[in-house]
């Protein structure tokens, strides 16, 4: 206590706080209509929470929740995102309402998605590695015997990146997804999948169909359900030969296995 007091007593003789709390001494004007300190700067403090539009946008990152969000712009820019508290609003073709129960709804993925929409890591434009457009404009060269690309065109983490355009990208993946297709189906692309060490029930499990090398997924959902919302629901209606077809195997390896990808 005896301490405590003592040190008290020095920061009140050394006057420590002097400095600071004299910001916060009440102003005092005589004549306001003479002259009045300019406090336009407190506005800033003001308007920094203020936006002048926002817009709804669905929230859907590598789960299964599929949020119902609100962005807030100032300037064209968005500032925040939070729960759009409409949840209890939402209503189907037959009259069926939802619950407010749901709301607010939000974690800290979509609290820090501004984050990820402007930070300087952010790939804000097409990007190709340089090697593999090389490969892309030499025609997709291959080994005779293996089917494999040389290695040289895919230096992974050494090669430097190219931006080009939309358009650009766009062909360069049909092109390179088409190649890859014809590539590896029918006997010729078992060969090749065999003299690169493939299992022999893999290939067979492919069927001669190169399409079945790809790993795509149409999307996030469930495994099987998302037959329900393909391009050609699989085996249905069908039957066994539209099944087959749907799946890539009907020779035509530019027909993707319910997506049309290519």
């Amino acid at each position: 206590m005896k301490g405590s007091a003592a040190g008290a007593a020095v920061l009140a003789g050394t006057n420590v706080f002097a400095g600071p709390l004299k910001y916060f001494k009440p102003t005092d004007v005589a004549n306001p209509l003479a002259q009045y300190p300019d406090r336009d700067w407190e506005r800033v403090y003001r308007d920094i929470f203020k936006t002048d539009g926002h817009y709804h946008f669905l929230c859907a990152p590598n789960d299964t929740h599929n949020c119902l969000l609100r962005a807030y712009m100032k300037n064209g820019v968005v500032l925040r995102i939070g729960p759009s508290f409409g949840y209890g609003k939402a209503k189907d073709l037959y009259g069926n309402e939802s619950s407010h129960r749901w709301d607010p709804r939000i974690c800290q993925k979509g609290l820090a998605l501004v984050r990820r929409v402007y930070g300087d890591r952010r790939v804000k434009a097409p990007m190709v590695r340089r090697g593999f457009k090389e490969w892309v404009d030499a025609g997709f060269p291959r080994d005779a015997k293996t089917g494999q690309p040389d290695s040289k065109y895919f230096q992974r983490g050494k090669d430097k990146w190219l931006r080009v355009s939309w358009n650009e990208v766009n062909k360069i993946t049909a092109l390179a997804a088409e190649n890859i297709a014809q590539t590896y189906s029918g006997k010729k692309g078992e060969q090749y999948l065999k003299a690169q060490g493939y299992d022999e029930e893999m290939i067979h499990a492919l069927e001669g169909s190169g399409l079945q090398t790809f790993k795509l997924r149409g999307g996030m959902a469930v495994p099987g359900s998302d037959q329900a919302f393909r391009d050609v629901p699989l085996c249905e209606p069908a039957g066994l030969d539209g099944c087959e077809a749907a799946r890539g195997r009907s020779g035509q390896s530019v027909g993707g296995p319910g997506m049309g990808f290519i």
